[in-house]
């Protein structure tokens, strides 16, 4: 019974290896692979296989875990070299998300009113349901963020605990505001309030 035992850990320990020699994630120096992701995990974060557990909530002055992700045209993207040393706005998003839908026209505008001063957005796609296209949703927006598909290992690793998460970051990739929670409904007060705290966050930073 013994022999048989070790027998099965033996051929379960191959398979994972197996498994592992297949996975297509690169994997980054000091740097470790969640899902379709490449995050590092900080000492206050535990890994227990591809999840992320007991993330704390960011706070302004954080610097969030990096990492290596892919738009929706398969383009490798590292976190935080493609702020270029500019600040961005980071939402996290999903197609079903009424709060995304409400808030996105007002983010296009955030973006061309800020492009002159170096500021990018960053469109990471997570939580998603499978009931739509999340590429046609981006391709619908009106404007070109850098768009990450299959956010949730970034999300989880972040600790986004609601859709959408919606953060400011400096250009070296800290954080420099997120917004707090809101029992408002998905709209356009909603919409509105956030516009208006984005906006005075980033005129601190780039005016």
């Amino acid at each position: 019974m013994k022999r048989l035992m070790l027998g099965l850990a033996a051929t379960l320990l191959a398979a994972q290896l197996h498994a592992q020699a297949d996975d297509p994630v690169e994997v980054l120096p000091d740097r470790t692979p969640v899902g379709n992701a490449v995050v590092p995990v900080p000492p206050n974060r535990t890994l227990v296989g591809n999840d992320v557990l007991q993330v704390q909530a960011l706070r302004p002055g954080d610097t969030p875990p990096f990492w290596t992700g892919r738009d929706f045209g398969g383009q490798t993207l590292q976190y935080p070299e493609l702020l270029a040393g500019e600040p961005a706005v980071v939402v996290f998003w999903a197609t079903w998300c009424g709060y995304c839908r409400a808030f996105m026209p007002y983010l296009k505008d955030i973006s061309a009113d800020y492009a002159e001063h170096g500021v990018t957005v960053l469109a990471i796609n997570a939580k998603e349901d499978g009931a739509e296209d999340p590429l046609a949703y981006v391709r619908g927006l009106g404007f070109d963020p850098i768009a990450v598909a299959d956010g949730d290992p970034v999300a989880d690793a972040w600790g986004i605990r609601f859709i959408p998460g919606l953060l400011i970051v400096n250009g070296d990739g800290t954080v420099a505001w997120q917004r707090d929670w809101t029992d408002l409904p998905a709209g356009r007060t909603v919409a509105e309030l956030w516009d208006g705290q984005v906006r005075e966050q980033l005129d601190r930073l780039v005016l």
